[in-house]
């Protein structure tokens, strides 16, 4: 083999591991990024938790108002009803 062909190759090897680190340190950007956005993605699932818990618990505290008034109602109608009777 002649000095200018181990040359050339010696050319093309760098050239290739050069395309590699710049690859490898593209992919390590990408996964920190990745691994950022996965994060993130966790700190959302929780805040809906939380705001699964709150809804639920305001839903709850409604319906149980919604059942006083009901109650409340109720009774307001029958006293009615015996107002007009006794007149």
């Amino acid at each position: 083999m002649s000095i200018e062909f181990l040359a050339e190759l010696e050319t093309k090897v760098e050239q290739l591991i050069g395309a590699f680190n710049a690859k490898k340190i593209d992919i390590d950007k990408l996964n920190q990024e990745l691994q950022n956005k996965n994060n993130h993605i966790s700190e959302l699932e929780g805040q809906i938790q939380t705001l699964r818990t709150d809804f639920s618990s305001i839903q709850s505290s409604n319906d149980d108002r919604q059942m006083k008034l009901d109650l409340a109602a109720e009774k307001i109608q029958e006293m009615l009803k015996k107002l007009d009777f006794a007149s």
